[in-house]
Parts: C-alpha cells; structure tokens; sequence
C-alpha cells in the first residue's frame, strides 16, 4: 500500500501520510486481517469503495462508507480483503489535537466515540471530495488531499496541545507538565480535554505506551528486552509495564511481541510477495 506525504508544509505538523488501497492497481494492503493497538495518532478511511470489517471489543462491525477512528482500547482488527478501493489518512501523534483544525465539529465527545462516520466530523464538504478522490488515480490522490486540507485548515483549534506534544519524551510524568510548558496543571487540563478529548495523565499513558509499540523488535529471534523498555520509558517497574500491556491490547509481553512477528505473505504492488506484520502501527 503506497505512501504519500503531504505537500504543504504546514499540514506536515497535522498529517503524518496518506496511504492508498486500490485493488484495480494492484496496491492491497493484506490477504491477512491485521491488527492495531493503541496510539495517539487518529486516522480517517475516505473514498471507501467495498466493505472494511472490524472486530473490535466483540463486536463485527462492517463499514462501507468513510470512517474515522479515535482512541482505540483493547486492540482492533480490520480486515480489508473486501475493499475495492480507500485512502487512509494517518494525523501525527497529537490524538484527536491533529485533527481538530480539520473538523467541522467539536471533538471531546469523538473521545468516547471510537469509530465514527467521517461524515459527522467533515460535514457536507466530504461528499464532494468524496466524489473527487474516486476519479483520481493513486499519484494525483495527495494533491488533491492537500489542497482539500488546506482549505480546511484552522490551526489555532489545535491550540497548546499542538505545540505541547513535540516537547513531551516517553517518560515525561504529569508533574513535569508545568515545568515543561509554563502552564499551571489546571490550564493544561482544559486545553487537552478541549483538544483532544483527554486529560493530560490518560494522554501521557497512551504516548509512552506508543513508544513501547515502536520499540518491540521485527524478529521472533530478537525478544525485547523489557525491563530496558521499564527504565527507557518511565515504568515504575516491570509490573507496570505488564498492566499497560494487558490493558491496551488484552495480552501478556510474550503475546504481544509473537504477534508482532508473526509474519504473512502478502501480494504487494506489481505482483511481488513480501512479508506484512500482524500489528498495523500507525
């Protein structure tokens, strides 16, 4: 599945890529589901032609229009073998902050609401650009992305929570918050539950645990060495570590890293067979 950046600088600070799946050109993402944990980065599905099925908590839900997720918890799995086409665009790491300056509604409520109908967030606007991207073929898919953000754009949405999260290390705590940023507890509270739905300590968790995802090695040969993980990323200690792991994806250390390099053949661009991870992270 291709990967796009956008063009214009200033949406580089809100949109991390654009990924097009687009069965006629052979780009398919996988003959496997795969699966996502949990990160800060939002991502929205447009131009969805097919049907996307998700298990998530439970629950087998299946999509056929645009879709945005928020915060997943637990762990989702998406299967994409019957889609015929979609764009997905991945935000920066910002949670729901990356995507405010985009939105035509408020978001604190989106925090509660994993999966959406982009419609609900993006307004009349979408179907248009709906229509647009359905006739774009892959290379002109992030100009005209651009160009639709771009004019969406309103980046004081985003507020402090924009300029805040480039500071943050994976083992910033709460209480280095105000040192950090000039703001007292209390003011930084209302601007991250503003933008992006959370307070600043659920945030923090959510951005360190990230980290642990991007850390966990490529090879079943390679283990992870946690307890390096403990001190690199701010744990308390190993148990703190393992709670974080079971309660973002459901499984123990030893589960989650299997899955990450439990490799499957996929059918890449022009034919070629090359391996797709089990874990998706964005």
């Amino acid at each position: 599945m291709p990967r796009f950046s956008p063009q214009a600088t200033d949406l580089r600070r809100f949109i991390e890529a654009y990924w097009v799946l687009d069965a006629r050109h052979g780009l398919v993402l996988s003959p496997e589901p795969v699966h996502t944990f949990p990160s800060l980065a939002a991502e929205f599905v447009l131009g969805l032609r097919g049907t996307l099925v998700l298990h998530y908590h439970g629950r087998r839900i299946k999509v056929n229009e645009s879709v945005a997720f928020g915060y997943i918890d637990g762990g989702l799995t998406v299967d994409a073998r019957g889609v015929e086409r979609a764009i997905v665009v991945t935000l920066q790491a910002r949670g729901l902050a990356a995507l405010a300056p985009f939105a035509a509604v408020p978001l604190p409520a989106f925090a509660d609401e994993t999966i959406v109908a982009a419609h609900d967030l993006f307004g009349e606007a979408l179907a248009p650009l709906e229509r647009h991207l359905d006739a774009c073929p892959p290379d002109r898919i992030a100009p005209v992305l651009d160009a639709w953000l771009r004019s969406r754009l309103d980046a004081r949405r985003a507020g402090v929570v924009a300029e805040v999260a480039p500071l943050l290390r994976p083992d910033t705590t709460v209480a280095a918050l105000p040192r950090l940023t000039g703001l007292s507890y209390s003011t930084l509270a209302r601007h991250f539950r503003a933008a992006c739905g959370l307070p600043p300590k659920r945030y923090l968790r959510r951005h360190r645990f990230r980290h642990v995802l991007d850390a966990l090695p490529s090879r079943a040969d390679l283990p992870p060495d946690w307890l390096d993980f403990v001190a690199r990323f701010g744990y308390h200690d190993q148990s703190h570590l393992i709670r974080d792991v079971r309660h973002f994806t459901g499984l123990t250390p030893p589960a989650l890293h299997a899955l990450a390099t439990a490799p499957v053949v996929g059918e890449a661009a022009h034919g070629e067979h090359a391996p797709v991870t089990k874990i998706y992270k964005a």
